[in-house]
């Protein structure tokens, strides 16, 4: 049972995290900063992985062992949002390099600075979508490695 009440504490420290997030702005902001919409997807996986690797904790302490294959699930899904961010990263830099240079001209400073914005919205979210497909990742390494029985 020591396995699931650790899962559950770290579920409380997500949620509480996610909470202060939440009271903080920070979770409006990210989803304001990512244009791609990545960071959506990257915190549904991570609630699916979350709730999958709990459901598994808890029939492992019922006596029913998971699979090798359902582990190797848990840390492909994990290595998965590491890998959406890296493409929120290649999106952002797009982002940055397309349209940003095409309509400048050096006279105009209303060019430059159009061109300044869509530069910014682009490194925005290039890092927002690393950082959280990173943390997510992480956080639900260490629940598979929780639940494996390896903490």
């Amino acid at each position: 049972m020591k396995a699931f009440l650790r899962w559950w504490l770290m579920v409380c420290l997500i949620g509480l995290s996610g909470f202060g997030l939440f009271q903080f702005g920070k979770l409006q902001y990210i989803f304001e900063t990512d244009q791609s919409g990545i960071t959506i997807l990257i915190f549904s996986i991570f609630g699916t992985l979350t709730s999958w690797i709990g459901w598994l904790t808890y029939k492992s302490n019922k006596g029913t062992e998971a699979t090798e294959q359902q582990i190797d699930d848990a840390y492909f899904y994990a290595d998965a949002m590491t890998a959406l961010g890296l493409i929120g990263t290649i999106v952002g830099l797009i982002m940055i390099l397309g349209p940003a240079f095409e309509n400048i001209e050096v006279a105009d400073p209303s060019t430059i600075e159009a061109a300044i914005k869509l530069i910014t919205q682009g490194m925005g979210t290039a890092l927002i979508t690393t950082l959280v497909g990173s943390c997510c990742a992480l956080i639900s390494k260490l629940q598979i490695v929780n639940f494996n029985g390896k903490a």
